[in-house]
């Protein structure tokens, strides 16, 4: 059966299938999507078949018209050329099920694509950084790994738990002492939190959607993909079903429970809070809520979001408004500013930032934004909004963000491939995980 290509309609790469597969999952962003392929001379689209459940979104085979014209002689020499080529890679790029390449082990791991939990593994009193890691170049392999939020030093890492594709769409969070894998296949996998030694594996038989916590010791409570909620003695794995949770997100979905009194540190007793989690929408030690119809009103910025860390000052995230949405960010006493700023350096008109890529520490807030040359990461003083200072990230290729972080006195920007960080204080350059 030959292979066609497709676009993920995600996040735009270009993915490999079988003629005849009617879905895939992206290797790199993780979405499940029906495929629609077109046959081979007129490059008409065939029809979709009917679908089963949850609507997915459609991957369309990619069309290269040129190719349609092309004389046999010549597309003959192209896939001779592509086949040298092919077999030349070999010795650089290891296939999944394919042994290891020798030296392979000696590369370094390379982050994965989604950022990582922050938690105290060795017990310094500083949040470390756990997470799923891989090494393309030895099977593909992937792991958990925990490096020092101090210096990035390795601290564990488990044993291969399968390819990057086995685990893209897994869910890594924090809990009793514990670190845990919520797998694609259904499984809890429990790991030791101080040396990521396994300590047990639950099956639910569903994904994991969320996890939080209500106060009880020794327990974890997850809501699966079928909407039921499952209590997790965090000792030995042991289940038991429960009744939905009073929930708290940074959507408020219970109406009585308004994201600003969340972040305001204003909760009734025994709500069920988030965990951390390994999700992009999760931004580590800070309350966050993005309900906009429910955020305050300021007077020249359209508000996106506002976060907290502890009981901290309220920081709002937003762009210029009138005009052009320029990044800006404020400290609010109360429903006021106490201060504005632009977030962009320089050439703020032509400048982007994501409301997500914002982390605060005790008396910073700091900020991620895209320009002309390239990502950097700029600081803010939470006391009068004086600029600290703005530093380029480092970057060979286009740089996929996917968070910013506190670890003690660092911050830590993490991105498919690697995590960088910056002394808090100065902006120098500390340490990087990964590669570039």
């Amino acid at each position: 059966m030959r292979a066609i290509q497709v676009k993920c309609p995600q996040c735009g790469a270009g993915l490999n299938v079988d003629d005849g597969a009617s879905s895939v999952i992206c290797q790199y962003c993780g979405t499940s999507s029906r495929v629609q392929g077109r046959s081979r001379i007129l490059q008409v689209p065939r029809p979709l078949p009917p679908e089963q459940g949850a609507p997915r979104p459609v991957a369309r085979q990619r069309v290269n018209r040129a190719a349609i014209f092309l004389p046999i002689a010549l597309t003959l020499g192209m896939t001779a050329f592509g086949a040298l080529m092919a077999f030349r890679a070999v010795g650089k790029v290891s296939i999944p099920g394919i042994p290891a390449l020798p030296g392979a082990a000696a590369r370094p791991d390379t982050w994965s694509a989604s950022p990582p939990i922050v938690v105290d593994v060795d017990g310094d009193g500083v949040d470390d950084l756990v997470g799923l890691t891989r090494n393309v170049l030895d099977g593909d392999r992937a792991q958990l790994a925990a490096h020092s939020g101090r210096d990035g030093a390795l601290l564990w890492k488990t044993a291969r738990l399968g390819t990057y594709a086995d685990t893209t769409q897994a869910l890594v969070f924090a809990a009793g002492g514990l670190v845990v894998l919520a797998t694609a296949s259904g499984e809890l996998q429990a790991f030791d939190a101080t040396r990521g030694a396994p300590r047990w594996t639950s099956t639910l038989g569903e994904r994991v959607r969320r996890a939080c916590s209500d106060g009880e010791a020794g327990a974890v409570t997850v809501q699966t993909a079928d909407e039921r909620w499952h209590r997790i003695a965090l000792a030995d794995g042991a289940r038991d079903d429960r009744v939905a949770p009073d929930v708290i997100d940074r959507r408020a979905r219970r109406a009585a429970l308004q994201p600003p009194a969340w972040v305001a540190a204003e909760l009734p007793p025994g709500t069920c809070l988030p965990v951390p989690i390994n999700e992009r929408e999760h931004m580590p030690g800070l309350a966050t809520a993005d309900s906009w119809s429910k955020l305050p009103r300021i007077d020249g910025m359209n508000l996106e979001r506002v976060v907290r860390r502890g009981t901290g000052p309220i920081v709002a995230i937003g762009g210029k408004h009138p005009g052009t949405a320029v990044p800006m960010l404020a400290v609010l006493d109360g429903t006021q500013a106490r201060w504005k700023a632009v977030v962009p350096a320089s050439d703020p008109l032509g400048a982007r930032a994501d409301d997500q890529h914002v982390t605060v520490s005790e008396t910073a807030v700091f900020a991620v934004y895209e320009s002309k040359g390239g990502p950097r990461i700029t600081g803010f003083a939470l006391e009068d909004g004086r600029r600290l200072w703005d530093q380029p990230l480092q970057h060979e290729h286009h740089l996929v963000l996917t968070g910013v972080m506190m670890t003690g006195d660092r911050v830590v920007v993490s991105a498919w491939g690697n995590l960088q960080a910056f002394d808090a204080a100065t902006g120098a350059p500390a340490f990087l995980v990964g590669a570039l």
